[in-house]
């Protein structure tokens, strides 16, 4: 089989199932155009027009739009009835002279009907703010509107309308506005407000601040185990005294007499290290105690911490600052 053979027969497999959908839906239509009037003989309008705008759109047909303006014009459906009845004017004005003959007594009645609905229909005009942030989608009973249909006194059916405004971030604002036949109103929408999550946050309560105390306690604890500290290592110091007079002659001394000698020297430099911060520290919290300055944080914990042997000390404090 050549490409042009198969070509061919692809194409006319292709028009095959487009004839067999077709057919499909002419009968569709014809079915649902029948139950349509059937209903709407019987009052059944809100069968009725829907079953008859399923059959125009699977089978566009002059006639088939002429019945679903009549059957939404006793339903009350004044807008979208002279909608349809205009439509069904404007395909019957492009048809042959011929086809034009047999639906003349149709058209003429949808122009009566236009005529007859031109002051009964009401309107609805929608304004907005001037400026709407980017992303804000308005709706009418479900439709987006675009901006251009904002301001404008545009026509709907009797009833109720439900508009709705989004704006990204924001909560949805929803109102509902009835209007009987001939009414026409007029709705000023606003920006809606904040969602809980954007919502401005609550102003916190004053709370007096309270001077922390942990620090200058800290500092005072220093400077007494600091004094502590000077005079247990200065006893220290001097109770070396004897065993360097018993085991030296004047700067000779034997083994015994140099490690005390050596133990005395650094136990006096720790005690004049240890009074010099016990002093510091007093001081230094004394001052923070005094000028009653709350400190950038409470701190838990804070103790002194001194250890003392005969060859050496340390002074410090343990815990969280």
């Amino acid at each position: 089989m050549t490409r042009r053979t198969l070509a061919l027969t692809l194409g006319a497999v292709a028009l095959s199932f487009g004839r067999v959908a077709l057919a499909q839906d002419s009968v569709a239509a014809q079915a649902l155009f029948d139950r349509g009037v059937s209903d709407m003989d019987a009052g059944r309008y809100e069968k009725a027009c829907p079953a008859l705008a399923e059959s125009e759109r699977l089978e566009p047909r002059p006639g088939t739009l002429f019945a679903l303006a009549e059957c939404e014009n006793k339903w009350g459906k004044l807008a979208s009835a002279a909608a349809h009845y205009q439509d069904y004017v404007d395909v019957v004005s492009r048809l042959s002279a011929e086809q034009q003959a047999r639906h003349a007594e149709r058209a003429e009645t949808a122009r009566g009907q236009l005529a007859a609905l031109r002051d009964k229909v009401p309107t609805l005009t929608l304004k907005a703010p001037q400026a709407l942030p980017p992303g804000t989608v308005i709706q009418r009973d479900g439709a987006v509107l675009q901006a251009a249909a904002l301001e404008l006194a545009l026509p709907v059916d009797p009833g109720e309308h439900v508009i709705s405004l989004r704006t990204p971030g924001h909560a949805e604002q929803r109102t509902s506005v009835a209007l009987a036949p001939g009414e026409n109103k007029i709705v000023e929408l606003s920006l809606p407000s904040l969602t809980n999550n954007e919502a401005a946050p609550p102003v916190p309560p004053m709370v007096e601040s309270k001077p922390n105390r942990a620090v200058p306690l800290a500092l005072g604890a220093v400077g007494v185990a600091g004094m502590i500290a000077g005079s247990v290592t200065g006893i220290l110091a001097l109770n070396k005294k004897s065993v360097i007079e018993d085991h030296c002659d004047g700067l000779r001394c034997d083994s015994k007499g140099k490690s005390a000698a050596d133990s005395a020297q650094n136990l006096a430099l720790v005690s004049s290290v240890a009074f010099g911060v016990g002093i510091a520290g007093l001081a230094a919290g004394v001052v923070l105690w005094v000028t009653d300055k709350p400190a950038e944080s409470s701190r838990a914990g804070v103790k002194p911490l001194f250890v003392a042997t005969p060859s050496a000390s340390f002074l410090g404090v343990s815990g969280k600052f």
